[in-house]
């Protein structure tokens, strides 16, 4: 896989408020990325450290392989974000807004016509901007963001305030955008069920940090029954545990160890324990969704 997005050791503060401590987060060519944290999670905070809108106070990013500064001033030329709201010139229409905006990045205005045919807005003429539904504001946000030809767009709860219909036109046009143009997509939301409608990959935030990355088919695999277990020794525990069955990972929120629970041996995994001097504390059976399992991990 071609990493394009590579953060390591990012730490963010203000006063005496850490938000980001220890944040690592890695995208690939071609993912649709459901950055899942709870409101003031930080998910902001990150976006606008890689889009340059704020400075880290420790770590780096590597965009498009490089983490050389001058290198990477360049690099965020090719991605494109929308944070929080979009703003555009209200009395003006799409494409004056667009007009303007390739006019000041320096963007051929022959761009301007298939951006916005591929947002479904190029028949609105000359309709104002401030008669948008918020639909179609968000719709003209991802026109701008892809008309400087960006391969790498970054949305921050692009569905606010979006009624179902204009959730649903939302996430079909991530989708062809992602699979027609081969655009990567960082979208970030609390909205978990939405999120796993359209995500390949997810980032789970939690206390400043991610606390998991996961596949949108590693996380379908964790909606079936699973085992969740508490030890005496959980470090001890994984490491014995990993190398008996697959699909064994670390619940930090919970400090336990979540395992399938699909034709598990219980007298093994109590066996192993044992000869390893390791108690088992408790031990449940879980059988929960995507959305149970996302909450599990960043907490409620």
């Amino acid at each position: 896989m071609d990493l394009i997005m590579d953060a390591r050791g990012i730490s963010k503060s203000y006063k005496n408020n850490v938000v980001l401590d220890d944040f690592n987060m890695k995208v690939y060519r071609g993912d649709v990325y459901g950055f899942v944290g709870k409101n003031g999670a930080g998910k902001t905070t990150f976006l606008r450290i890689l889009l340059g809108l704020a400075n880290a106070n420790r770590g780096n990013i590597s965009l498009f392989g490089s983490k050389d500064m001058r290198e990477l001033y360049h690099n965020r030329k090719s991605i494109s974000g929308i944070i929080e709201m979009p703003a555009f010139y209200s009395h003006m229409s799409a494409d004056e807004n667009l007009t303007a905006y390739c006019y000041l990045r320096g963007i051929n205005k022959a761009r301007i016509k298939p951006s916005l045919e591929k947002v479904g807005l190029y028949g609105v003429g000359r309709k104002k901007v401030g008669k948008f539904s918020l639909g179609m504001k968000q719709r003209l946000g991802i026109a701008r963001a892809i008309c400087g030809d960006s391969s790498f767009v970054i949305l921050d709860e692009p569905t606010n305030g979006l009624d179902p219909n204009g959730i649903v036109e939302f996430r079909e046009l991530i989708d062809r955008l992602n699979k027609e143009n081969g655009i990567t997509f960082i979208i970030s939301s609390h909205y978990i069920t939405e999120l796993q409608k359209i995500s390949t990959r997810f980032g789970l935030l939690a206390n400043g940090q991610i606390m998991e990355e996961i596949t949108a088919g590693e996380l379908k695999q964790k909606t079936n029954s699973s085992l969740e277990i508490k030890l005496s020794d959980i470090a001890l525990g994984l490491e014995t545990l990993q190398l008996l069955f697959n699909d064994v990972h670390y619940n930090k929120h919970n400090d336990s160890i979540l395992m399938s629970n699909e034709n598990i041996d219980m007298g093994k995994i109590f066996a192993s324990l044992s000869q390893k001097g390791i108690e088992v504390q408790d031990v449940k059976t879980t059988s929960s969704g995507a959305e149970e399992y996302i909450l599990s991990v960043i907490g409620r």
